[in-house]
């Protein structure tokens, strides 16, 4: 439920955004009938629910990828990218 929450906490921030620019006095969403607003609503309950099970479901792989437990077929690039870093890291 924790992921549910973050994932609640990061679109409201995102509609607060968007709202600050877009403008606060948007009629849109007041001008739809009320089962189309119900609907709205709970469609943007359910993408808040799908994105934090997303966010959950690939959270350990990414960690893992950023921390450079990389996969053994992404070796090579690893490989290049460390030489490049270490090369620049000399001053060349």
């Amino acid at each position: 439920m924790y992921e549910t929450t973050l994932a609640f906490v990061f679109w409201t921030g995102g509609a607060a955004a968007g709202l600050q620019y877009f403008g606060w006095k948007s009629t849109w969403f007041s001008q739809q009938p009320e089962p189309l607003q119900i609907a709205l609503l709970i469609g943007v309950f359910c993408l808040i629910v799908v994105s934090a099970f997303v966010v959950q479901r690939f959270d350990l792989p990414v960690l893992h990828f950023l921390e450079g437990y990389w996969y053994p077929w992404l070796r090579p690039l690893r490989r290049r990218l460390i030489a490049r870093e270490a090369k620049r890291s000399q001053g060349t």
